[in-house]
């Protein structure tokens, strides 16, 4: 789906306090911190066998820094691709299944 806020048409600077603020807010809900860091293969072996694209928070959070996105339904994306890989990997009813949902 397309996703456009306002913020799209700001210039690149105004754009990144607001990447910046939808970051912090994904953070904060993120309470047990399972989508910053990348998940690593001595956490999950078999990650990179299931999931072709990893996405974590802190790469949003690099992205961001270096303004990378151009739009927020780059941003979007991504931390769609978060919620994706935790679905796919995780199994349903585990703690990190449910805090993706």
């Amino acid at each position: 789906p397309i996703w456009s806020t306002p913020y799209d048409y700001l210039c690149p600077v105004c754009r990144g306090f607001y990447h910046r603020d939808t970051l912090r807010s994904l953070v904060a809900a993120d309470a047990n911190g399972f989508f910053y860091f990348p998940v690593t293969t001595e956490q999950a072996p078999s990650y990179l066998y299931k999931i072709s694209n990893p996405m974590s928070l802190s790469v949003v959070a690099n992205k961001i820094s270096q303004g990378t996105y151009r739009s927020s339904q780059e941003l979007r994306e991504d931390c769609e691709l978060i919620v994706e890989n935790a679905l796919i990997f995780n199994m349903r009813g585990d703690l990190v299944y449910k805090s993706a949902k």
